[in-house]
């Protein structure tokens, strides 16, 4: 099954994320719950039966599948379980990774990455920790986060406008 190797290849399972932490599954659940940690970016549920010169086997698991990342996140959620720490930590960061693109001269116009930064990463934050990034970063952590939406601004004001000059297409 191609979506089991991509799941193993790039995720860990929430016992493979827990394999690298001293950390018990109960307490991932309550830091989830207390919107700390990301959800999984993928939950499989697999219903198997098996036929055999044995007779038939019929077996169900579920399994959560979360960004390899998340380790590091969830270090440093079990070191302070504070959520306005850990979401100034993900602001912090996600502006450090802005600032660098930008000073790279990837410079995006659109509001949201300025002006209106603030309100932005509030909403970031909650795509994060419902493991949304998970999905479509390498690592699901602010960084990645942070270039992918620069990349994606970019991107569409390079392709609304008419015309590009060579810069502009060597951008894009």
């Amino acid at each position: 099954m191609d979506l089991l190797h991509y799941l193993s290849q790039h995720f860990y399972t929430k016992s493979q994320l827990l394999e690298h932490l001293p950390i018990d599954a109960c307490l991932v659940s309550q830091y989830q719950r207390e919107g700390l940690m990301p959800q999984p970016s993928y939950r499989l549920s697999l219903n198997l039966q098996c036929e055999s010169f044995f007779g038939r086997h019929d077996d169900f698991s579920h399994t959560e599948y979360y960004a390899k990342g998340y380790v590091s996140w969830l270090g440093l959620v079990h070191a302070s379980p504070d959520k306005v720490q850990l979401y100034t930590e993900f602001s912090n960061r996600y502006i450090t990774t802005l600032n660098a693109l930008k000073a790279e001269g990837f410079a995006p116009t659109h509001s949201k990455l300025n002006s209106g930064l603030v309100n932005h990463i509030n909403e970031e934050w909650q795509y994060f920790i419902d493991g949304t990034y998970g999905l479509c970063t390498a690592s699901g952590l602010p960084e990645d986060i942070a270039a992918k939406e620069c990349a994606i601004v970019i991107i569409e004001e390079l392709t609304a406008l008419t015309t590009l000059s060579a810069e502009q297409r060597t951008a894009l």
